[in-house]
């Protein structure tokens, strides 16, 4: 049996209705954290910005491991672990991250580099971790079709690399950063976690098979396994000049040049655009929580925006009138995909902040 202690600010109402809804929400969010990031959703008035300080003693500090911790996802997320108190460790071998990324905690973490492939390294740097957030990938479908032996072994069996290694040393929990593109061209909308998978590249599978190695380990070892499929992660470090890079920091770096833009296809694909210090809220929620957890979890906003719409935001904000030329569409390319984030929401209680709009506005902004 567990025993709740409810605390209720000395300067909130006294009214019933309020109370009960404190209790409630009590109840039904045992983990702190959980609980606090339902009452900021529900934008109850009054005494709420009280309710940071009264948690922030019972939030226990953990020992994280990120891989890719120095890339576009994985160092927004390491800041934010820090910031949150929790010991980082960061595995990278700054393929596609950089050390710069992780400026503003460089006295804060351990650095280790190494190439996620080097099983034996690997499970040394698990020592005395207590959850991994594994986000190192080589996250092209373009370099997976021309390349699949290679990024096989970077997205694949390095992952199932991390997973052994956890399991070898004790790790509590695994989170891994899968991908939208396992559900392939599937015609349901919006994608829910039950929704068949068809994945079409060679990433896509890479993505799936880590999914199943993880819910294996998960059975067999009894490890807290998740995977966090992220959709279309937009945001600052993201850069356009590297080949795994989003479409959308393309656009914004060709706009502030003054240039066209070129759309593969018609430009009406559409994508669930995720700004990236929403994603790395869901890792850090992720890591967080108390177990159970659903195993998979889609991270997005649950909005569907053409590419030819966000190009059309981007160009405005940054006074761009070159216009727009079109090519031919890419191969493995999806033409349809937007999520259903309910289960992030009721699992993790969040649900996205940034609106397309205001991110693309603020990221052109940021970017010029």
């Amino acid at each position: 049996m567990t025993t709740s202690l409810i605390i209720v600010p000395s300067d909130a109402s006294d009214d019933p209705d309020d109370i009960l809804f404190f209790i409630l929400l009590a109840i039904r969010n045992p983990s702190p954290r959980r609980l606090l990031s339902r009452l900021i959703l529900a934008e109850k008035p009054g005494p709420l910005p009280l309710l940071g300080p009264l948690f922030s003693d019972i939030v226990t500090t953990m020992n994280i491991l990120i891989t890719g911790g120095s890339g576009f996802i994985g160092s927004h997320t390491t800041e934010l672990f820090v910031k949150d108190g929790h010991k980082v460790r960061v595995v990278d071998d700054f393929s596609s991250g950089a050390r710069d990324n992780l400026s503003a905690v460089a006295g804060e973490i351990e650095l280790i580099d190494l190439d996620i492939r080097d099983y034996a390294a690997l499970e040394a740097a698990c020592e005395g971790i207590d959850t991994i957030l594994h986000l190192a990938a080589i996250p092209s479908v373009e370099k997976s079709i021309l390349e699949p032996l290679v990024t096989h072994e970077v997205n694949a069996t390095g992952s199932l690399n991390i997973i052994a290694a956890a399991r070898r040393r004790d790790v509590r929990r695994v989170i891994l950063a899968s991908s939208a593109a396992i559900y392939g061209d599937y015609d349901e909308l919006p994608k829910t976690e039950n929704s068949p998978v068809q994945p079409i590249s060679p990433y896509a599978w890479h993505k799936l098979t880590g999914e199943f190695y993880g819910k294996s380990y998960g059975e067999l070892y009894g490890i807290e396994f998740l995977a966090l499929r992220y959709f279309n992660v937009y945001g600052t470090r993201q850069d356009p000049k590297s080949p795994y890079s989003g479409v959308l920091s393309i656009f914004i770096e060709r706009s502030l040049k003054g240039e066209p833009l070129t759309i593969h296809g018609d430009g009406g694909q559409t994508r669930d655009f995720i700004h990236v210090s929403d994603v790395a809220k869901a890792n850090q929620l992720a890591a967080e929580a108390e177990w159970p957890l659903p195993q998979i979890m889609n991270v997005a906003t649950g909005n569907e925006t053409k590419i030819i719409d966000a190009a059309g935001i981007i160009q405005q904000a940054a006074s761009n009138q070159a216009g727009i030329v079109y090519d031919g569409p890419r191969t493995g390319d999806i033409r349809r995909s937007f999520a259903s984030c309910d289960l992030l929401e009721e699992s993790l209680g969040y649900r996205p902040l940034i609106n397309i709009e205001h991110g693309l506005t603020d990221l052109v902004a940021h970017s010029g």
